[in-house]
């Protein structure tokens, strides 16, 4: 019913197969892009714009940032969540009571080896778009003094999934499972999925806004570098994320 590729080298060719077509795609692009006449039109704007107003020193990166930390730590916050938590975290999510995973006792409608991919990357990848298009629409908090509040709240999503069968090699310690229920498990990538989509959007729409003109294209630039520091932070920390539940810890 289901295709089934045989092994994992064949798998991982697959894999990056797709990521270098894609990537052929965004180089093709690019050639094409710089004959567009609405890009030679703006290049040739901020052209005019440098030479106006020199070359931006170092000085005023820090005065930018001394201006501008709060919205870029909001940039920094979505993203270090999201990347500390998936793939790694999730992925070492099981079905509860543990017995479930094995082929025999295994219970849910989603082939087993679908599972990890409906669960977690469909479910990511779909609600993520959805919450970044939503942005488009509608701008939740309408100031962007208060978009700290929730994406300091996005940081409950890590003892949240540590509370789901979180068992990483097998082992747990300390913490209880306090939810065991899959579906639960389901919804809580749902909406960290959402709200990663949604205000990694407006942390990126927001962080720019009250700059004047001058500092308005350093505010981008710094946001993307947090984007980054975001994503490379998250992902650094998700290798010590099993640490903590091995504390104490006892065969389950």
């Amino acid at each position: 019913m289901f295709p089934v590729i045989p092994n994992a080298q064949m798998s991982t060719a697959i894999y990056f197969s797709i990521a270098l077509i894609a990537l052929i795609l965004c180089v093709g692009s690019f050639f094409y892009l710089r004959k567009n006449e609405f890009y030679i039109f703006q290049m040739a704007v901020e052209k005019r714009a440098s030479q106006e107003r020199g070359v931006y020193a170092l000085r005023d990166y820090i005065s930018t940032f001394k201006q501008f930390w709060r919205p870029l730590l909001n940039v920094w916050s979505v993203f270090f969540v999201t990347l500390f938590l998936f793939p790694s975290v999730l992925l070492n999510v099981k079905l509860y009571p543990l017995s479930r995973n094995t082929k025999e006792a295994y219970d849910l409608f989603i082939p087993q080896n679908l599972f990890a991919i409906v669960f977690i990357f469909l479910n990511f990848n779909f609600f993520s778009v959805v919450g970044s298009k939503s942005a488009d629409f509608f701008q939740f908090p309408k100031s962007p003094k208060y978009l700290w509040i929730p994406c300091v709240v996005r940081f409950l999503f890590i003892p949240f999934f540590f509370s789901c069968a979180y068992i990483p090699s097998d082992w747990r310690g300390a913490w209880p499972i306090l939810i065991k229920n899959e579906w639960a498990f389901f919804v809580l990538v749902s909406l960290m999925s959402y709200s990663h989509g949604y205000y990694s959007s407006i942390a990126m729409m927001y962080a720019p806004r009250g700059a004047d003109a001058s500092k308005a294209r350093i505010v981008g630039k710094m946001s993307a570098f947090f984007l980054v520091f975001g994503i490379a932070s998250g992902i650094a920390c998700s290798f010590i994320a099993e640490y903590p539940v091995h504390i104490g810890s006892k065969t389950v």
